[in-house]
């Protein structure tokens, strides 16, 4: 099981916000696609600290004739 502290998903955030704030203006709209987990919350926190509007959508797993979707 992978967890972060919470100075660790802070550093995440804030790592992601400047590239955020690089490509979009303030109150723009960013679609996040990641799976469950700490990654999908540290783009989330990101888009926070960059002032864009985060859109979440998981993406999902789901086993087609033996491929993933």
């Amino acid at each position: 099981m992978y967890c972060l502290i919470y100075w660790q998903l802070e550093a995440k955030a804030r790592a992601i916000a400047p590239y955020l704030q690089s490509q979009l203006s303030i109150g723009e709209r960013v679609l996040l696609l990641y799976p469950q987990g700490l990654e999908a919350i540290a783009a989330f926190f990101g888009c926070l600290y960059a002032g864009v509007v985060a859109i979440r959508e998981m993406i999902a797993t789901i086993p087609l004739f033996g491929r993933e979707l």
